[in-house]
């Protein structure tokens, strides 16, 4: 874990943390799936038990926790030298790189992802409403540098938004992100928010249309 991906008191970023855990799962999709689907994020979960430091040696464990038709959830285990402990598990939708539609699993992912998976088996629906009338509101936009290949912001790119709102990061954190649409770098977004319960909301809208929401509260 190094310099860029801490805050100003040394802990982990939840952007960086996603952004870890995303390259671990391209990677090993790359290896065992080379022909296989373009992948998108649908929702993403993280639980961190213990908050990684900046210098600290982190190891990753991914595996499949589960699929369905046309997708997979993909569960990785992030474990420091030092204590850092953080689970997370992201809904991951097979799609056709061409059309960019929902294409049903290819016939080799259950002989490499089965075992794993032990049969579970997964939902894609969202879970999240939409933002209360009540909801504080703010303008909202991402930079050029958050945008990756497909000319969208990429979805760790969204965790920022929970960082800037944290006014004291909890030392053990639940936080969800749910992806509807995709953003482009300069779209000028409304950002909806609400504490409920301890619990922080917040949702990336357009013209009425929710973008992306995202929710934190302690474990």
């Amino acid at each position: 874990m190094r310099l860029a991906d801490a805050d100003a008191h040394g802990t982990l970023r939840l952007d960086a943390l996603f952004r870890f855990a995303q390259d671990v799962a391209t990677d090993d999709a790359r290896e065992v799936l080379p022909q296989g689907p373009a992948w998108v994020i649908r929702r993403a979960l993280v639980e961190v038990h213990h908050h990684p430091r900046e210098g600290e040696m982190v190891e990753l464990t991914t595996w499949c926790g589960g699929y369905g038709r046309s997708w997979a959830e993909r569960r990785t285990s992030v474990v420091g030298d030092d204590g850092g402990q953080v689970e997370l598990a992201a809904l991951w939708v097979a799609l056709d790189p061409e059309r960019g539609r929902p294409v049903v699993l290819p016939d080799e992912f259950g002989p490499i992802y089965a075992a794993a998976a032990g049969g579970r088996q997964v939902a894609a629906k969202l879970r999240h409403g939409a933002p209360p009338a009540t909801a504080a509101s703010q303008p909202w936009s991402f930079r050029a540098a958050d945008e990756d290949l497909m000319n969208h912001v990429n979805n760790a790119a969204y965790w920022t938004v929970i960082e800037e709102m944290l006014d004291v990061r909890p030392d053990r954190l639940r936080a969800e992100a749910e992806y509807r649409s995709p953003i482009e770098a300069g779209d000028p977004l409304i950002l909806r928010t609400e504490r409920v319960d301890g619990e922080l909301r917040a949702w990336l809208t357009r013209d009425d249309t929710v973008h992306a929401s995202l929710r934190l509260c302690r474990l």
